[in-house]
């Protein structure tokens, strides 16, 4: 097979320890790389770990330079990062760089240093927004720094920081927000978050997921022909669509995060057995012991993703009740792929990828009440489950596959390595 270029893909995403849907995207992005020629060699660097492998936190690491780093009090350019990327980078000299899920801007500033081709997948809202959510303290969604004031947000930050009974954890806990207190202004952070743009600004290439976080980027001084739309996708011969099979499931795989809408489907699920009583509401991810009172819902816990597809493919709906604003959802795209339809909350990217009344039904952010008819309306009524269950399927297949997906990276990294600059 011809070698078609030497790849370095990076990130803290490569970390064996990383849960989530974020470590099979890489994996798989990495394996179809090699498939398709590409020498691919990995590496990663974690600043952030506090916690040691007993489990428990480790006190004087929180007051590292990763944490006061995390608290927009170290300027970026003191950064051990760049030196150990500046280091692979000289030992693997590749033709270009992939860099994925790191949250800053260390491999950047290492490639340009080292005159070094990258491409920097952005799949959330770091450049924009000091805690990576624009979900603001109030509960409101914003567009990014340029129009907001962060330091409320970022404080709000620091008063939720651990909930932990542990003595040591509440000390830490309690000098982190002390220090943010008295340190973090707007003015810093603006320069903070200018700086990011700044450096991301130097990549070759910045793959972001849709056409919102084109425009949000964008707005915030992002440079727009430097973006470029690569949406996650999935291998849908590896899903079951059995519809026949179906059970009268209702899903959820979110863990008990408020960003997530947990509460919100404690809600639906409660709202629904009130007249349907044989549904069954399964709660998929992390809780702890004080999130898995509800007698009405059924815990699994963090299950793998063999489970989870399994699942999937005999529920009946999968609901999304996010309330930040989502740049993707995996959840979403493998329910479709599975004939699932799913119903979610209108935030993010959800409106874009399910299409109101096609691969399921979006309602206004809170409106329980929509959202549970919507759900009634799918597990009772056969002929309409059919038809969404179908265009769920074919939705996802046709925008949201992984064939389409690398053929669009590979076609970005042969323009890269023919460019001159």
């Amino acid at each position: 097979m011809t070698i078609k270029g030497k790849i370095l893909y990076v990130g803290v995403v490569l970390d064996k320890n990383w849960l989530g849907g974020e470590p099979i995207i890489a994996k798989d992005t990495i394996d179809k790389l090699r498939h398709l020629g590409y020498l691919v060699s990995t590496s990663y660097y974690n600043e952030t770990t506090t916690i040691n492998k007993n489990g428990k936190l480790n006190f004087l690491k929180i007051f590292s330079y990763s944490n006061l780093r995390s608290l927009y009090l170290i300027s970026d350019k003191f950064n051990p990062a760049v030196k150990y990327y500046r280091k692979i980078i000289k030992k693997e000299n590749p033709d270009v760089i992939i860099a994925q899920y790191d949250y800053d801007t260390s491999i950047i500033e290492a490639a340009k240093k080292e005159n070094k081709k990258i491409i920097v997948y952005v799949h959330i809202w770091w450049p924009i927004c000091p805690i990576i959510t624009l979900y603001k303290y109030n509960k409101e969604i914003c567009n990014g720094f340029l129009s907001n004031k962060c330091k409320e947000c970022v404080l709000h930050q620091y008063n939720t920081i651990t909930k932990s009974s542990k003595f040591v954890n509440k000390i830490a806990s309690y000098a982190l927000k002390m220090v943010a207190m008295l340190f973090v202004r707007n003015s810093n952070l603006r320069v903070k978050m200018k700086n990011r743009i700044k450096n991301l600004n130097f990549a070759n290439s910045i793959v972001v997921y849709s056409n919102q976080m084109k425009n949000l980027f964008s707005l915030n001084g992002v440079r727009e022909e430097k973006l470029s739309i690569i949406p996650n996708g999935v291998d849908c011969g590896e899903f079951t669509t059995a519809r026949e099979q179906r059970q009268k499931i209702v899903l959820y795989a979110g863990g008990n995060g408020e960003l997530k809408g947990y509460r919100f489907f404690i809600k639906i699920a409660e709202n629904i057995k009130k007249t349907h009583p044989e549904v069954r509401f399964i709660a998929a991810g992390w809780f702890n012991g004080s999130d898995m009172n509800q007698k009405c819902i059924e815990y699994l816990g963090v299950i793998e993703r063999k489970k989870l597809l399994e699942l999937m493919s005999i529920s009946r709906v999968t609901v999304v009740p996010s309330v930040w604003n989502e740049p993707f959802s995996m959840v979403t795209i493998e329910s479709m792929a599975s004939g699932t339809p799913v119903v979610a909350f209108d935030v993010g990217i959800l409106k874009e990828i399910i299409g109101d009344g096609v691969g399921g039904f979006i309602v206004d952010v809170g409106d329980v009440k929509k959202a549970t008819e919507k759900i009634i309306d799918l597990l009772t009524n056969d002929l309409l489950f059919m038809k969404i269950s179908r265009n769920a399927r074919q939705r996802v297949c046709e925008i949201y596959s992984n064939n389409r997906r690398i053929a669009l990276l590979d076609n970005l990294i042969q323009n890269i390595l023919k460019s001159d600059n």
